[in-house]
Parts: C-alpha cells; sequence; structure tokens
C-alpha cells in the first residue's frame, strides 16, 4: 500500500485529483491500494476532497494548533514576513471534536494530528471521544523523546 500526504498549502490539490482520476481510470491504481492523507489549514476538508476528486480521506490530519488570518490565501503574511495569526483562537480541544464528527460522518477513515505539544496533546486526549490515530512529526524521533513515550502509552502511531 503506497502512503502520500498530500500538503495543500502548495496548491496543488487540482493537478494530484487530476492525476490520480486518470491513474484511475486507466487501471494503473486503486483507490483501495492507495492510503492519502491530508492536513487541515485554512482550506476546508470539502475542497480537499473536491480537488482530489475523491469521495474519502484514509486519514485527516488537525495541523499546528494556531488560527491563522482567512483572506483567501492559504499563508496570510504580515509585512515583515511573520505568519498573520487571528486573534480570535480557536481552542484545539473544540477543533477536534469538529474533526471527531468527520471520522463519525465518513469523509475522513482515521484522524490524527500534526506538530502538537506535548502538553496539548494531553489535553486533548484527556477530552476525546476517539484518540488521535497518528501524529506527524517533523522532527527527529529522538528530538523528543518525551513525546514518542507519551504516543507509545497512548497507542497513537507516529511519522515522520
Amino acid at each position: 500500500m503506497k502512503n502520500r500526504t498530500i500538503g495543500m498549502m502548495l496548491n496543488a490539490g487540482q493537478r494530484i485529483g487530476i492525476v490520480l482520476a486518470e491513474a484511475f481510470a486507466q487501471g494503473k491504481y486503486k483507490l483501495d491500494n492507495l492510503f492519502i492523507s491530508s492536513k487541515m489549514y485554512s482550506q476546508s476538508l470539502k475542497t480537499t476532497l473536491s480537488d482530489l476528486q475523491l469521495k474519502y480521506l484514509d486519514l485527516y490530519l488537525f495541523h499546528d494548533p494556531m488560527c491563522f488570518v482567512n483572506n483567501g490565501e492559504i499563508f496570510t503574511k504580515n509585512e515583515d514576513g511573520t505568519f498573520k495569526l487571528d486573534p480570535y483562537q480557536i481552542h484545539a480541544i473544540e477543533t477536534w471534536r469538529e474533526i471527531e464528527k468527520i471520522k463519525e460522518t465518513g469523509p475522513a477513515k482515521r484522524i490524527g494530528l500534526s506538530n502538537f505539544k506535548v502538553s496539548l496533546l494531553n489535553d486533548l486526549c484527556s477530552a476525546a471521544k476517539y484518540q488521535p490515530e497518528v501524529l506527524m512529526e517533523s522532527n527527529d524521533l529522538g528530538f523528543n523523546s518525551r513525546k514518542f513515550d507519551k504516543n507509545r502509552k497512548l497507542e497513537i502511531a507516529i511519522k515522520v
């Protein structure tokens, strides 16, 4: 089974969707033989599925618990080049509850997290109806053994 995380921030979703549709139509691949995941940014899951021409994702990740300003661009920057954050911060647990609904209704088979601090991971897992199934990290596993140990106790798969 092939595994690919599609980062929609590169605006490649529609191009990838065309390639996937052609590959499926030509019989080169079957969706059942692929494992497709995406991260939640300002783009909605509905847009991601539409761009990729899919009915569901195998994995949907809650990425970086912060709230960016949404003006139609994926990341709006301040004049100094830093990312513009919305002063109205959405609480991570409330956001996770909405992601749990996505799992219940079917557009994502699995749900997980990306780049979460250990303290926030603890809070979220304590309040969750569904535990995260995957934690995606950009760091080397040896870099944060505390997080690795916590994930092992919670039985959360780690993807680097």
